[in-house]
C-alpha cells in the first residue's frame, strides 16, 4: 500500500542518515579497525645532536641512543624553533611555530586552551595519554597537559633546591615512574587500547651534576649527564620489550634545544639561535614502516613531528605548520624543501634587546637582527664568519652582492613564516606564577627582575651577551659562596647597566653574606627606586630593618611586600 511504501522509504532514509552520521563521527567513536601502534615521544632537555655517538661524537657514552638510531631513521639536520624549553615543547606537541601558538618564553606564557595538542588529537582517537616531566618549567600551569589523562609533574617532593638552582627530578626517578606505569597502567587497566606516552628528561640542563660513575668516565660533566640519560633510555627500551610492544611502537627521540657550551660567547642557551642551541637530535623508530639504519640528510623542524607521527600511525592529519615526512623518511618520496624557522625573544623580553628571527635553507643560516647574519655552513659549520659583516668587506663585489641577495631571499622567508603564523591567531596568555616558581625561573636566568632592562634597549644580542654571561657567572660564584669575586663581577656589570635589578639585588645579597648589611640595604633601596614593585626586595629590607631594631619600619616593609604579592 501507499502507507507501506512511505514507511519503507522512511526506514531507508533513516538508515542512510545513520550511515552518514556514522561516517562523520569523531575518530574516538569509529568502529575498531586494525591495531593501532603505541606512540612514544622522548624529549631530553638541552641535548646537542653533536654530543651523541650516532651523530659522530667519538667520546660519547650513548650506546642505547645509538642503537635506536641504528634501528630506525636518524635525521641529520633537525632544528628546534627556539632555544627555550616551554615554547619549544609547545611547538613539538602542536606542530606550530611560537608566533602561531603564542608561547614565546618560559614562565610568562601559558598555552591557550583553544590550541589543539597532539595529546588531544590522540585522545579523541581513543588513545590513553600519559606524560612524565622532570622540570617545573613544564608544570601543568603552563597548560601543556591539555589532552593528557595523566600528567606527572610532581617535582616539589624531590627535596629542597640549592641556592640559584631549583627542584628537578632526575632521569632515574622519572624513569622509575614510567616503568611502574607501563607495568601497572595501560596493559592492566585497558588491554588492547593504544597509548601515547611523553617522557621528558632534564638531566643535561645546567647545573651539570652527573652520577659519579659518569662524571669520571665522560669528557665533560655535560657529557656525563648525557651518559646518565642514555642508561634511562636503555631501561625504557627494556620495559617495552618486556611488554612485547617495542616493535609495535612509533618511538620518537629528540630534544627541545641544544647548549652553547661557550660558543658565540654564550655559556648555556636561550639568547642566540645558532646551530649550537637549535640543532637537535631526531631519531624515529617504527620497524613496520621505517627502514633501519637510515640517515635522512635533508632538513626537518620540530613542527614536522605532529604530522609525521600521525601519518606513521595511519591517523587523520591535523592543521599544523609542519610537513608530513613519513614518505620521505622511507625513501618513497623526495625530501620536501623545508626552511626551518627559529626565534629567540628572550633578550627582548628580559633586557629589551632586539629579538632574533632566523631560517635555515640548505647550507645557509640567516638571522634577522640589528646586524643581520648570513652563514654558509658548508665551509663554516660553526657559523663564525658572517657573510654580511665587516669580515668580507674586502671580498669581490660579486661575492658581496650574492650574499646580500641570499640574505634578502631568506629574510622574505622569515616574513612569510611570521605572516603564516597570524592565521592561527593564538595569543599565549600570561600565566600567574607563585613566588617559588618566579624565583626558580630567575635562578635559571629565564626570568629577570622587574626593571632589569635598563641600558640595553634595542641592542643587538651579539653586543649584549656580556650581560647574560656576567650575571650567570656572578650567580655561580655566589652559589659557590665566593661572594667577593661575585661582587667584583656585579660592580663591573652595573657600571654598564646601572638599572639592572637582577644584578643590583644579587649584589645586595652578596654584601649581606659578607656581613655588610648597610651596603646591602643601600643596593636594595636603589633597586626599589628603579622598580618599586619587588616583593622579595621589600622582604629583604624588612629583615635588615628588623635586625637594626627598627620594628615599625620593618612591619611597613613586610606589609608592602604582601600587598605587592597579592596583586
Amino acid at each position: 500500500s501507499r502507507h507501506r511504501r512511505a514507511l519503507a522509504s522512511l526506514v531507508i532514509a533513516i538508515g542512510v542518515t545513520c550511515a552518514l552520521c556514522a561516517a562523520c563521527q569523531k575518530p574516538s567513536a569509529r568502529s575498531p579497525g586494525p591495531a593501532r601502534p603505541d606512540i612514544v615521544i622522548i624529549t631530553v632537555d638541552t641535548l646537542r645532536a653533536d654530543r651523541l655517538g650516532c651523530y659522530g661524537f667519538a667520546p660519547a657514552r650513548t650506546p642505547y641512543i645509538d642503537r635506536l638510531a641504528s634501528e630506525g631513521v636518524l635525521v641529520e639536520h633537525a632544528i628546534a624553533p627556539t632555544p627555550i624549553t616551554l615554547p619549544s615543547h609547545a611547538s613539538i606537541f602542536t606542530g606550530l611555530y611560537p608566533p602561531a601558538h603564542g608561547v614565546r618564553d618560559n614562565g610568562r606564557y601559558r598555552l591557550p586552551d583553544d590550541v589543539t595538542t597532539l595529546a588531544e588529537r590522540l585522545k579523541a582517537d581513543g588513545y590513553l595519554t600519559q606524560a612524565f616531566v622532570s622540570s617545573m618549567v613544564l608544570h601543568r600551569r603552563f597548560n601543556l597537559n591539555q589532552g593528557f589523562d595523566g600528567y606527572d609533574d610532581e617535582i616539589r617532593s624531590e627535596g629542597d633546591a640549592k641556592m640559584f638552582h631549583f627542584q628537578e627530578r632526575s632521569g632515574a626517578r622519572t624513569m622509575d615512574r614510567v616503568t611502574h606505569w607501563l607495568e601497572t597502567g595501560p596493559g592492566s587497566t585497558s588491554p588492547g587500547t593504544p597509548f601515547f606516552l611523553w617522557i621528558h628528561l632534564f638531566d643535561p640542563h645546567q647545573p651539570y651534576e652527573p652520577p659519579e660513575e659518569d662524571a669520571k668516565r665522560a669528557p665533560t660533566l655535560y657529557d656525563g649527564e648525557i651518559a646518565s640519560v642514555d642508561r634511562q633510555i636503555g631501561r625504557f627500551v627494556d620495559a617495552l620489550k618486556k611488554r612485547g610492544s617495542f616493535d609495535d611502537t612509533v618511538l620518537v627521540f629528540t630534544s627541545d634545544h641544544g647548549e652553547s657550551l661557550g660558543e658565540h660567547r654564550e655559556a648555556t642557551h636561550a639568547l642566540f639561535i645558532y646551530e649550537a642551541t637549535v640543532r637537535v637530535p631526531l631519531l624515529l623508530r617504527y620497524p613496520k614502516k621505517l627502514p633501519a639504519g637510515t640517515r635522512y640528510d635533508a632538513s626537518a623542524s620540530s613542527v614536522d613531528l605532529v604530522p609525521t607521527v600521525l601519518a606513521l600511525a595511519d591517523l587523520l592529519p591535523m592543521k599544523t605548520q609542519g610537513v608530513d615526512l613519513s614518505k620521505a623518511l622511507t625513501g618513497a618520496a623526495e625530501p620536501p624543501a623545508i626552511s626551518p624557522y627559529s626565534e629567540s625573544l628572550h633578550g627582548e623580553i628580559e633586557f629589551a634587546m632586539a629579538p632574533l628571527h632566523g631560517v635555515r635553507a640548505g647550507p645557509w643560516t640567516y638571522i634577522r637582527a640589528p646586524r643581520a647574519e648570513l652563514y654558509d655552513r658548508r665551509d663554516d659549520p660553526g657559523e663564525t664568519r658572517n657573510l654580511l659583516g665587516s669580515s668580507i668587506a674586502k671580498a669581490e663585489p660579486a661575492t658581496r652582492e650574492a650574499a646580500k641577495k641570499q640574505a634578502a631571499d631568506l629574510d622574505r622567508v622569515v616574513s612569510e613564516i611570521l605572516q603564516d603564523s597570524r592565521q592561527f591567531d593564538f595569543t599565549g596568555s600570561t600565566s600567574p606564577l607563585d613566588p617559588q616558581t618566579v624565583e626558580m625561573l630567575r635562578a635559571l636566568g629565564y626570568m629577570g627582575e622587574p626593571g632589569a632592562k635598563g641600558g640595553l634597549e634595542g641592542m643587538d644580542p651579539k653586543d649584549g651577551v656580556r650581560a647574560f654571561d656576567d650575571l650567570d657567572r656572578a650567580r655561580q660564584l655566589a652559589f659557590e659562596e665566593r661572594y667577593v669575586e661575585a661582587k667584583q663581577v656585579l660592580v663591573s656589570l652595573l657600571d654598564w647597566v646601572p638599572k639592572n635589578a637582577s644584578a643590583r639585588n644579587l649584589l645586595a645579597m652578596c654584601e649581606f653574606r659578607l656581613e655588610n648589611p648597610g651596603a646591602a640595604k643601600q643596593h636594595y633601596l636603589r633597586s626599589l627606586a628603579d622598580e618599586p614593585r619587588q616583593a622579595e626586595v621589600l622582604v629583604q629590607l624588612g629583615r635588615i630593618e628588623l635586625a637594626e631594631g627598627r620594628r615599625d619600619a620593618a612591619r611597613e616593609r613586610f606589609r608592602d611586600a604582601l600587598t605587592v604579592d597579592a596583586e
